[in-house]
């Protein structure tokens, strides 16, 4: 059956990742202790959000996220984005932007929390019945479980802690019996346990970094404690995973009510709002060391709070990259510092063009490949930026404006599908736009192919093509465009078409353009996984490139297709070719890499043997990792960083 959704006035949902409070204002109320450096803390009143610094200023928060509500909000592990409920669904948007939230999923779903290791994972409520997981590049990730809502209730809050396991708080409706439920994200398990020792605990909970208690509101009667008085008590209680009560706490006196309690994050010390006072407090779990964070007199916290990570790393557009993306010094190792495809795209076009000096700007689809798998060939002599399908960005916008010489072209990858017709008239007041599309992703490849060969490359002229597998198969999505991806640099320095198709066969349209221009020599890019050993018999004069591996194919076409310089300083640009996103960190990137003369490997953590192979004598190479550290993280440097000599 279809329950109520409860929704308790006061509850906190936000996985805590801030410092602990133990800076001091330059002028703050009396006894006010504020968070040190490594996050803010966002407090809700009645009538405004107040923000309390790292460096202990006071401010209002301006902009749509002080119309959020935070008790429902989930701030990213990066500290920059926030899911939160809207009036439809779920939506995203950047912490303390300038825009609203961007709705993900319409419906009756709720409680949305990160995933603590993956920057694009997160788990939600679906429908009251079910937990499910969504990513915000593929989508809905299916349900983890589904909850008997007669038998066990559904949790109210949702929250993935750091041990990877999904802990929910709620009750069997109409019970007022407080539940704590463990969800094995993969396992795909739960179980439910009832709060014990007689309390009364609120349906609302936080669990300590580590997993191993859980803070709820509270009210003991009678002697629910060792060694507590019989009369009831108010405060706050600390549970382990079993349910089973360690401790009351409530420095500020038994009779006094404390409300949402939070953990900081090394699991040493409790928030919680003394509701008298409608104070901010933290002490020790045991009650000690008690701080007031807020003063009444100030104003008074009345609804909720939440506590932000510092940003990793500075906001895009902050990090510019260097002149050509590499400072040619190999004893570093530079890092295009974003996780946002457009601002990384945007980057690396400011770092490869001065303003006006390119012929051309590639525009691709943000949220699928496909049409853009030949594109990479056209970014010799212009950028490639990123677009949604229905709306182009206003960065990408400026960037077009700022980039492209009086006259240049516009290229947009795909049919109107892809890039919508709006996107294109608005473009048309930048540059002359020309779409190159067809009715699949094979025949997009084909226009896209016959644009970079011009009029005059046809029969005679020694036309080599590049041909990629057209798609993965279903449980493997990313070797639809690993391949394509790897051979973007040589294909942007070398002006090589790039067509694709079906892994068994040669298409038609494929086998027409192949004819129509005089194909002299085709590279087929892959082992017979990705392209069959028919489709070899049916080209002119094939080559094959290709590893053990996707990191192997992308090593042989450095080696046989880029080349590298026998002394001297060479470069090479790392892309992670394993997250199903990847493909928007490549393509951007092969332009860049055709400019230094540096092939594209793949990394992830572990390095792949082929890459550090490619990464050998790291003080003789300058290494640029494409995108941010939740794109590749530091790991994936450090093991660069510490690749063997050339040959040993």
């Amino acid at each position: 059956m279809d329950l109520p959704r409860l929704r308790p006035a006061r509850r906190l949902t936000a996985l805590v990742a801030v410092a602990l409070l133990t800076t001091s204002l330059a002028s703050p109320p009396v006894g006010a202790v504020l968070p040190g450096g490594n996050g803010t803390v966002y407090v809700e009143t009645d009538s405004l959000m107040v923000a309390y610094e790292p460096g202990g200023a006071i401010r209002a928060v301006e902009g749509p996220m002080r119309l959020q509500d935070l008790d429902t909000a989930s701030v990213s592990p990066d500290g920059r984005r926030l899911l939160v409920e809207t009036d439809g669904g779920i939506g995203i948007m950047d912490v303390e932007g300038e825009q609203g939230p961007q709705t993900l999923i319409e419906g009756f779903v709720g409680s949305p929390t990160w995933s603590p290791t993956d920057p694009d994972l997160f788990a939600y409520a679906n429908g009251q019945d079910s937990i499910d997981l969504w990513s915000l590049t593929d989508g809905h990730q299916g349900t983890v479980v589904a909850i008997d809502l007669e038998a066990e209730g559904f949790p109210e809050d949702l929250e993935w802690a750091s041990d990877g396991t999904l802990y929910g708080y709620g009750e069997i409706f109409g019970s007022n019996v407080a539940s704590l439920y463990r969800v094995n994200v993969a396992a795909r398990t739960h179980t439910r346990v009832e709060i014990a020792n007689g309390t009364f605990a609120s349906r609302i909970g936080s669990a300590s970094p580590d997993a191993t208690r859980f803070a709820y509101e509270c009210e003991i009667e009678g002697p629910g404690y060792a060694g507590g008085p019989t009369n009831a008590q108010r405060g706050v209680c600390l549970y382990d995973r079993d349910g089973q009560l360690i401790r009351f706490v409530n420095p500020l006196g038994t009779a006094q009510q404390l409300e949402l309690p939070v953990w900081s994050p090394d699991g040493q010390r409790l928030a919680y709002v003394y509701d008298s006072e409608d104070t901010l407090y933290t002490s020790d779990p045991a009650g000690g060391n008690l701080t007031s964070v807020t003063d009444a007199d100030a104003f008074e916290v009345t609804r909720a709070i939440l506590w932000a990570p510092t940003a990793a790393g500075p906001p895009a557009g902050e990090a510019p990259l260097a002149p050509g993306g590499f400072d040619g010094d190999p004893t570093t190792t530079e890092r295009a510092d974003f996780t946002d495809p457009t601002a990384y795209a945007v980057a690396v076009s400011a770092a490869r063009f001065g303003d006006g000096d390119a012929e051309v700007v590639v525009l691709s689809r943000d949220d699928e490949f496909p049409d853009s798998l030949a594109g990479a060939a056209l970014t010799g002599d212009g950028p490639l930026l990123f677009t949604s399908p229905t709306s182009l960005p206003a960065a990408t916008a400026t960037e077009i404006d700022r980039v492209l010489a009086p006259g240049g072209t516009i290229y947009l990858l795909g049919g109107s599908a892809a890039i919508s017709a709006e996107v294109e008239a608005e473009l048309a007041q930048s540059g002359t736009v020309e779409r190159l599309a067809g009715p699949s992703r094979v025949e997009t490849s084909v226009a896209v192919a016959r644009e970079v060969l011009g009029a005059g490359a046809f029969a005679g002229d020694g036309v080599r093509v590049a041909v990629a597998r057209a798609g993965g198969p279903a449980d493997n999505p990313t070797a639809g465009w690993a391949d394509s991806v790897s051979v973007g640099a040589w294909t942007a320095a070398d002006r090589i078409p790039t067509v694709v198709t079906p892994t068994d066969q040669v298409h038609p349209a494929v086998a027409a353009f192949v004819d129509e221009v005089g194909v002299s020599q085709t590279i087929l890019l892959g082992g017979t996984a990705a392209l069959s050993a028919d489709v070899e018999a049916a080209l002119p004069n094939p080559q094959r490139i290709a590893g053990d591996s996707r990191a192997g194919t992308a090593a042989a076409i450095a080696s046989q297709l880029v080349g590298r310089p026998d002394d001297g300083t060479r470069e090479l640009v790392v892309i992670n070719g394993y997250r199903p996103d990847g493909w928007l960190f490549g393509l951007p990137a092969a332009g860049l890499a055709a400019d230094a003369g540096a092939p594209i490997a793949l990394g992830d953590d572990p390095v792949p043997p082929e890459t550090l192979a490619l990464a050998c004598g790291p003080e003789t190479i300058d290494v640029l990792l494409a995108g941010g550290l939740a794109v590749l993280g530091d790991a994936v440097a450090t093991q660069l960083d510490a690749a063997p000599a050339c040959g040993a």
